[in-house]
């Protein structure tokens, strides 16, 4: 989930940010909570606000459009996740999670992918597809996973996927370094080179 950032306009976009997870297993299965590290890569198709006449624009009439532009951003690329799950367990109950895909919206998304357990805690190397809906607020971001179908890679019981609710913090929000380095291009796309 770092998702809608503060860059729009056809660019691509990296981001890295720290993701919190907290699964809603029953009492047997739980893993607890979840830390690691996200990275996307994404392109910002433009966005759905009407483009006003911006002749006779007062500071706070800009600022609306300005927040109304980036909340109506469209775009898609691609996100790689890295997890310890139950990061906060005993360290024979803590599993590496991986998920790799590629995500679609804006303020409102989802992420499609394969994600990848290791082995641990009593559970087989499991793979599940990866669906989660997000919410987000570039910076910020909260996505639901939802199980999916899962298959195991050896003779052990396959591992659970739950229901998690993921949390993700921008630890580096390149996209507002672009805005500051380059404002002109970022709200201006045509008065610079693409991307």
């Amino acid at each position: 989930m770092a998702h809608a950032d503060e860059g729009w306009g056809r660019r691509w976009l990296p981001n890295v940010g720290l993701i919190v997870t907290r699964d809603s297993a029953n009492e047997g299965n739980t893993r607890g909570t979840g830390i690691g590290l996200e990275g996307t890569y994404t392109y910002f198709i433009g966005s759905l606000a009407p483009v006003p006449d911006s002749e006779g624009m007062g500071m706070y009439q800009s600022a609306f459009r300005t927040a109304l532009d980036r909340l109506l951003t469209v775009e898609a690329g691609f996100f790689a996740q890295a997890e310890l799950a139950n990061a906060f367990g005993s360290p024979d109950s803590i599993q590496p999670r991986f998920s790799i895909g590629g995500q679609a919206g804006g303020f409102l998304g989802v992420e499609l992918g394969f994600d990848y357990r290791a082995p641990g805690n009593g559970w087989a190397g499991t793979g599940s597809f990866h669906v989660a809906p997000f919410l987000s607020l570039g910076a910020f971001s909260v996505a639901l996973r939802i199980p999916t179908v899962s298959f195991k890679f050896d003779g052990s019981d396959r591992a659970p996927f739950d229901e998690e609710l993921t949390v993700v913090v921008k630890i580096a929000p390149l996209p507002l370094l672009a805005m500051i380095l380059d404002w002109d291009t970022v709200f201006n796309p045509e008065s610079g080179d693409d991307r």
